[in-house]
C-alpha cells in the first residue's frame, strides 16, 4: 500500500507511487486491538504532542484495513464516529478500503467504514480492474449499502472505486510484487485527495474529482438496486490531472498498513 502511495525508484525512475517523495508517516493500528487503533487516530491530530501547532498534523490517512467479525452496525454510534469526526473537523482526508467480502453480497461493507455520519465520512474505497477499459469491479470487493441506515446518497457505500485488481506495488528487498484487494485500491484515492497542491491550486476541479456519492463526475452509476453498492471511477478528465501531480512532493500521507 506504501509503495502505491510515495513509491519511487529514483534510480530507475520508476515511479509506482501516485505522490512519490511525499511525506509518509506510519503508526501500528492493525493486530493490536481496537482501543489502540483508535489511539492511532487520536495521535494523528497531534503527532508532535503540542497541540498549538497543525503543521504536523497529516493531510490524510490511508486504512487498508478493516474489522470483518462481528456485527458492523455496532459501529454506527460510539468512539470510532467520534474519532472519525475528529479527524473530518480538522481537514484531515481519512479513506478506508471497501473490504474483501464481496462474495457475502450487499452490505458486505466491513467495520468501520460503515459510519456514514456524512455523505463523505467515512470515505471507503471499492476494487475495479483498472487493466481492463470498462473496468469491471472485483467479485472480492465489499458491496453497499451501509449497515448504518439512511436513505438514498446516505446509503451508498462504497463512494468510489480505484484500480485495485493486479496493482504492482513495493516489497521488502528493492523489489516489486502485484496484489489484489481493496487495500490496493484505497492508496490510489488516499494520495490523489490529500495532494496539498491539487486542493490548493484548483479547488473547482477538486470539487468536480470529488463528487457528493452517486452525483457529479463520476464515470457511471449503476441503476438500482445496485446504486448502493458499487461506484464507479472518476473521469479521465479527473485522472489525468490525478496523475499530472505525481511530481509533486508537497502531500503529506499517513498509511496505517497491513501485511499483504
Amino acid at each position: 500500500m506504501t509503495g502505491t502511495i510515495v513509491g519511487l525508484d529514483e534510480a530507475n525512475h520508476d515511479t509506482i507511487g501516485v505522490a512519490f517523495g511525499a511525506y509518509w508517516m506510519g503508526s501500528p493500528a492493525i493486530g493490536c486491538g481496537p482501543a489502540n487503533s483508535l489511539a492511532t487516530f487520536q495521535w494523528a491530530l497531534d503527532p508532535d504532542g503540542d497541540p498549538t501547532t497543525t503543521g504536523d498534523m497529516p493531510d490524510g490517512i490511508n486504512n487498508s484495513w478493516g474489522f470483518t467479525t462481528g456485527n458492523t452496525a455496532s459501529f454506527c454510534n460510539g468512539a470510532w464516529v467520534s474519532a472519525l469526526n475528529a479527524a473530518e473537523a480538522v481537514g484531515i482526508a481519512v479513506v478506508f478500503s471497501a473490504g474483501n467480502e464481496g462474495a457475502q453480497g450487499p452490505s458486505s461493507i466491513t467495520a468501520p467504514k460503515v459510519i456514514n455520519t456524512d455523505l463523505v465520512n467515512s470515505f471507503c474505497v471499492g476494487n475495479v480492474n483498472g487493466n481492463v477499459p470498462s473496468f469491471p469491479l472485483a467479485g472480492s470487493s465489499s458491496q453497499g449499502p451501509t449497515t448504518c441506515g439512511g436513505t438514498g446518497s446516505w446509503l451508498i457505500k462504497p463512494e468510489v472505486s480505484a484500480p485495485g485488481t493486479g496493482v504492482r506495488s513495493a516489497v521488502p528487498g528493492n523489489g516489486y510484487a502485484s496484489f489484489t484487494g481493496t487495500s490496493m485500491a484505497a492508496p490510489h484515492v488516499s494520495a490523489f485527495r490529500a495532494t496539498r497542491f491539487f486542493r490548493h491550486r484548483f479547488p473547482l476541479r477538486m470539487r468536480a474529482c470529488w463528487p457528493r456519492p452517486g452525483f457529479g463526475t463520476l464515470a457511471t452509476v449503476p441503476p438500482p438496486p445496485r446504486k448502493t453498492r458499487y461506484m464507479s471511477m472518476p473521469t479521465p478528465a479527473c485522472m489525468r490531472l490525478a496523475y499530472a501531480l505525481r511530481a509533486h512532493r508537497a502531500v503529506r500521507t499517513l498509511s496505517s498498513k497491513r501485511s499483504p
